[in-house]
C-alpha cells in the first residue's frame, strides 16, 4: 500500500524499490555526489558497498522494515531514497539516505519527493520522521530546514576512514 500511495503522489517519476540490477545506476548516482561520499569518508565506493546496503539494517530491524526506493524519469534513477519504518520507534520513519542526482539538483526535485513521501507516510499512520543533519552539507541543512525538520540534538559519527561528523538529529511531525 505504502508504495501505491508513493506512487500516486510522486508523479511524474515512477518509483519502485531498488533491486541489484539497478546497482550501476545506484553507483552512479552516489559517486556523482563526491561531497556526501568525501563527508562519509567513502569516496572510493564500490559496486559492492551499494549492493550491501540495499539489505543492511540494524540488528533490532526486520528486513521487512527496510525499503529503498528509486524515483526514475524516463527510465534515469533521478533520486534514492532508504528508509526504515517504525524505528527507532513504532510510528516513526527513518531516513537513512536520501540523494538526488548531481544532474537534477536544484529543480525542486527533493522537495517534491519528500513532500510525496512524507503524504504517504502519514497516510500509513506514521507520525514522525526522523534524519540526520549534516552540519557540513548545506544544502541538507536548507532542505531539512525548508520541510520543517526541529533539530533535536547534536551527535558525532564516525566516518569509515574514522574521522568524525558533526550531525544534528533532526525531526519532522507528520
Amino acid at each position: 500500500m505504502l508504495l501505491k500511495r508513493i506512487s500516486i503522489f510522486s508523479a511524474p517519476y515512477s518509483v519502485r524499490e531498488l533491486t541489484e540490477k539497478d546497482l550501476p545506476q545506484m553507483l552512479a548516482l552516489e559517486k556523482g555526489q563526491a561531497d556526501y561520499l568525501d563527508l562519509q569518508g567513502k569516496s572510493d565506493l564500490t559496486i559492492d558497498e551499494i549492493k550491501s546496503d540495499l539489505t543492511s539494517v540494524p540488528l533490532s530491524v526486520n528486513q521487512n522494515q527496510k525499503w529503498t526506493l528509486g524515483f526514475f524519469k524516463d527510465e534515469k534513477l533521478v533520486a534514492i531514497i532508504d528508509f526504515l519504518t517504525d524505528y527507532p520507534q513504532v510510528q516513526t520513519v527513518w531516513i537513512g539516505l536520501f540523494l538526488v542526482s548531481k544532474a537534477d539538483e536544484g529543480k525542486g526535485i527533493a522537495t517534491h519527493l519528500s513532500k510525496a513521501l512524507f503524504k504517504s507516510l502519514k497516510s500509513e499512520q506514521f507520525t514522525n520522521v526522523q534524519t540526520l543533519k549534516y552540519e557540513q552539507e548545506t544544502t541538507n541543512q536548507i532542505l531539512l530546514e525548508k520541510l520543517g525538520f526541529i533539530d533535536q540534538q547534536p551527535l558525532v559519527l564516525k566516518s569509515s576512514d574514522g574521522s568524525n561528523i558533526p550531525a544534528i538529529l533532526s525531526k519532522l511531525t507528520l
